[in-house]
C-alpha cells in the first residue's frame, strides 16, 4: 500500500471527474472516449510501473498515457532502463 500525502492527492484530483466519464464512456461502448480519456488520466507511477514490467515500455508509449508521475518518481529515461522500487 503506498501512503500519499495530501499534495499527492490534490495532484490527483482531476481523475475524479475523469473517471466518471470513463465509466459513461464504457458504458456507452464509446472506445474512442474510453481511449481519450484514458490519456487524460494522472496514473500513479507504482501503477505505469508495473504496467511497464507486464506489458512493456513500448506498450506504454503506443497507449499515450500521462507517465508524469513515473516521471517525477523515477526520472524521465524511467521507460528505457530498469527501476527498482
Amino acid at each position: 500500500m503506498v501512503d500519499y500525502t495530501e499534495e499527492d492527492l490534490e495532484r490527483f484530483a482531476p481523475n475524479d471527474a475523469l473517471l466518471q466519464q470513463l465509466g459513461e464512456a464504457e458504458a456507452r461502448g464509446d472506445e474512442a472516449a474510453v481511449d481519450a480519456i484514458r490519456r487524460q488520466i494522472i496514473y500513479p507511477a507504482e501503477t505505469l510501473l508495473a504496467i511497464k514490467e507486464t506489458r512493456g515500455a513500448d506498450w506504454l508509449r503506443r497507449k499515450g498515457w500521462r507517465l508524469d508521475e513515473a516521471d517525477r518518481k523515477y526520472g524521465k529515461d524511467w521507460l528505457d532502463r530498469d527501476v527498482v522500487a
